[in-house]
């Protein structure tokens, strides 16, 4: 698979978490909520901001995946 937050490689993790869980070279090990899956209608995350909200979440809760959800998204923006 290729990673959701930059496209890299990924290898994504089969483990019954409700969305994607993957690891990139790049972005880490991380997991996407399948309620932002459902709602990202080909929007692109925001690949330096996601990745200063992984580092966060990983100082945060440094024994856990971090989880990307609706809460704490970046999006890409696109300028006019």
């Amino acid at each position: 698979m290729n990673c959701l937050i930059c496209n890299a490689d990924a290898h994504e993790f089969q483990n019954g978490f409700a969305g994607i869980e993957c690891e990139c070279h790049h972005c880490g090990h991380y997991a996407i909520t399948e309620s932002l899956l459902k709602m990202r209608h080909g929007r692109q995350f925001d690949v330096p901001d996601t990745r200063v909200l992984l580092a966060v979440l990983r100082g945060e809760h440094p024994h856990t995946v971090p989880v990307i959800s609706e809460a704490n998204v970046y999006w890409q923006r696109l300028l006019a």
